[in-house]
């Protein structure tokens, strides 16, 4: 029980308040914390308030007789959200960990995929320097409104001036504008954020570039009657250095590709033992369970039943959120946009 609630109070009260005051403006630790309440708290009475309604319009519809049946009413939605969550994360892993594997054995959807993920992140990237050009220019305006002043928000504005250096690409009027504490707070906000999500975008469109010239390189290749590849865009790594340039060509375009290939089969068939697993588990004697060949493996060593189980269900469930959430955050990011 402590495990859970001490799990449940990081996730809920330390680690929100904690990324809130990392993000907060302010200069002082102290107004930092008082912000980092405020949002916390703005936000868990949002959360409060929706779950208020929900709960209101459920025993308005559903006939409750016993505080027995509130409580397995209760019961029954955490299960119903734990589970919803388990099959929207882990269930979209399952499947786009083996097709993403597939799809990378073959140059052509390599190519394909590279070029359609290209205009998105150059796209992205364009967004990021114009925001953060537009914060620039608000800076390097209150920059030039507090010349000749020498009070501790002018010396706030110079330190972002520092930090931001105007591109002169956008320029924002701050007429008629009230230079305040909350006010620079803000905009220290902003422009920490902007700077951030530029440097992720360039980031990941070096990344696209790289993988793009190593795609190309090999594309070359393939299409000449030689049988070596002349690294023109890009390099072959550490691994590909290692191998003879006279055996470079059969590396990269024959024998990578197959094993990718027997790679994606072999997650396919893990992918498809953990759904088996999850049907069966509750069978008198489960058939190809892998939960199943688990426990009889142990011997009723329930340490080391304790261990392997709890390493199965961490390794599963890292490995695939990572894309589930990758595919989420681009949905978002669509409908945002």
């Amino acid at each position: 029980m402590v495990p859970r609630l001490t799990v449940f109070a990081d996730l809920r009260v330390v680690l929100p308040l904690l990324q809130s005051y990392v993000d907060s403006g302010h200069r002082s630790p102290r107004k930092r914390l008082i912000s980092a309440f405020r949002s916390n708290l703005r936000y868990q009475a949002i959360i409060l308030g929706v779950f208020a309604l929900g709960l209101v319009y459920i025993l308005l519809t559903v006939q409750l007789n016993s505080f027995a049946d509130f409580k397995s009413l209760l019961i029954a939605l955490a299960n119903t959200y734990g589970l919803v969550l388990v099959i929207l994360c882990m269930g979209h892993g399952l499947v786009a960990i083996p097709r993403r594997i597939w799809q990378d054995s073959s140059l052509d959807t390599s190519l394909r995929e590279i070029e359609r993920t290209a205009v998105t992140a150059w796209e992205s990237k364009s967004d990021a320097e114009d925001e953060a050009a537009v914060v620039s220019g608000e800076i390097a305006s209150w920059e030039r409104m507090c010349q000749g002043r020498d009070d501790p928000l002018a010396n706030w504005v110079r330190e972002l001036a520092l930090r931001n250096p105007d591109v002169g690409t956008q320029s924002v009027p701050v007429d008629g504008m009230r230079l305040t504490e909350d006010y620079l707070s803000g905009l220290t906000r902003r422009a920490r954020m902007s700077h951030n999500r530029l440097l992720k975008a360039q980031t990941h469109w070096n990344r696209i570039l790289r993988r793009a010239g190593y795609l190309y390189d090999l594309k070359s290749a393939a299409g000449t009657s030689g049988r070596t590849i002349e690294w023109k865009l890009s390099q072959p790594g550490r691994v590909g250095k290692m191998v003879p340039s006279m055996l470079q060509y059969v590396w990269f375009l024959d024998v990578l590709p197959w094993l990718a290939k027997g790679f994606a089969v072999i997650v396919t068939a893990a992918s498809v033992a953990i759904v088996w697993s999850e049907i069966v588990h509750n069978w008198n004697s489960p058939v190809l369970s892998l939960v199943g060949i688990i426990i009889r493996s142990t011997r009723r060593h329930w340490f080391v039943l304790e261990v392997r189980s709890r390493m199965i269900q961490l390794t599963t469930a890292d490995v695939n959120l990572h894309p589930s959430l990758h595919g989420v955050r681009n949905i978002f990011k669509f409908y945002a946009s």
